[in-house]
């Protein structure tokens, strides 16, 4: 995470911040967790937590939508991932 820092010689030090609004904070947690799950997805070539990550982000209103969506883009790069096949 990013967050205002000084440096000097002996390294970086943080530069303490108030903390964040509750709604910033939760919208932060969300895109923490869709990237998590992302990772996952990618490194166990799991199609079900890859369709978790899809609706996590949002852009997909429904289990049915994620699915097809996941087999069309796994489709698409299944040169690229492997570890989906």
């Amino acid at each position: 995470m990013e967050c205002p820092a000084t440096a000097d010689a002996t390294g970086l030090h943080a530069i303490g911040q108030k903390p964040l609004a509750a709604g910033l904070a939760g919208t932060l947690a969300t895109r923490f967790q869709w990237v998590e799950t992302t990772v996952e997805a990618a490194l166990e070539g799991s199609r079900e937590k890859f369709v978790q990550a899809l609706l996590i982000d949002g852009a997909v209103k429904s289990v049915e939508t994620a699915y097809r969506l996941a087999d069309d883009l796994l489709g698409a790069q299944r040169e690229y991932l492997p570890q989906f096949h």
